[in-house]
């Protein structure tokens, strides 16, 4: 009887060991993960310096291809004059 008690303890010390190393192992996980997003949280500046070059990039792209299609139908302007920076309001060429 004290044999047989015996080897249900040490299963159960055993069954708890594997948890142990399983939670372990976890937390070791989510300390990276949150390592991670610490890192990504205290430099967003680099974030949001990315994702405005790829809008400029797209509007500076979006502006070319207007003024193409410009010069494609009236082949006598010069294109030269199109300046990405500026707008026209009320007739007049004014900065953005």
């Amino acid at each position: 009887m004290v044999e047989e008690q015996k080897k249900v303890i040490e299963a159960q010390l055993e069954a708890m060991e594997t948890k142990l190393k399983t939670t372990e192992d976890q937390q070791s996980l989510l300390k990276d993960a949150n390592e991670n997003l610490e890192k990504s949280v205290a430099n967003p500046g680099t974030q949001v310096r990315d994702l405005d070059e790829v809008g400029l990039e797209g509007y500076s792209e979006g502006f070319k291809k207007a003024a193409r299609q410009v010069v494609y139908f009236e082949p006598s302007l010069d294109s030269s004059k199109f300046i990405l920076e500026k707008d026209v309001v009320d007739g007049k060429l004014i900065d953005d």
